[in-house]
């Protein structure tokens, strides 16, 4: 009587086809391949912008998800999604993040300036006009701050350093 040939088992793929006369041959699948039935399949590969929630095995597929909103992978397979850089006070977001791509923060420029994080665009120094002069200079991070002319004192245009004394 005629016997069945082997069954490969998950995990395993037929490397010499059983005939008349002969059993048919498994073997396990290399590494990075699974098979579900009989032949191994290279293991699906998370792209950028998704991670790993389960390693594939000889039996299983490699699994992914989305990276959350605020995380990203720039390379695939990551075991987890990074946090977008914080664009600090004095930074604005020059170039949004994604889900494959870090956030892009620039220095905001001279005489403009953010208080805040994560700002789409920084605001210019407040003007001190004639009649107030600069008691304290603006930075990337602080704006401008301007006093008044003490009495018998004045500035005749914008944004001067001090006051002058009215001509006697």
């Amino acid at each position: 009587s005629c016997a069945s040939w082997s069954t490969c088992v998950a995990g395993d793929y037929v490397t010499t086809a059983g005939t008349s006369t002969s059993d048919q041959v498994c073997n396990t699948c290399g590494a990075g391949k699974y098979s579900t039935q009989g032949s191994c399949v290279t293991w699906s590969t998370c792209g950028a912008g998704k991670y790993v929630t389960a390693d594939g095995t000889t039996t299983t597929d490699r699994e992914c998800d989305v990276c959350a909103s605020g995380k990203y992978t720039s390379v695939a397979n990551q075991g987890s999604c990074t946090f977008w850089s914080a664009c600090e006070a004095g930074e604005y977001v020059s170039t949004a993040g994604t889900a494959s791509s870090d956030r892009g923060c620039t220095e905001c420029a001279s005489g403009t300036y953010t208080t805040s994080s994560n700002q789409d665009s920084c605001l210019t120094w407040s003007p001190c006009d004639a009649g107030k002069y600069v008691s304290t200079t603006g930075t990337t991070s602080t704006n401008r701050v301007c006093g008044t002319c003490a009495s018998g004192k004045y500035t005749a245009s914008s944004n001067q350093g001090a006051c002058a004394s009215w001509s006697t």
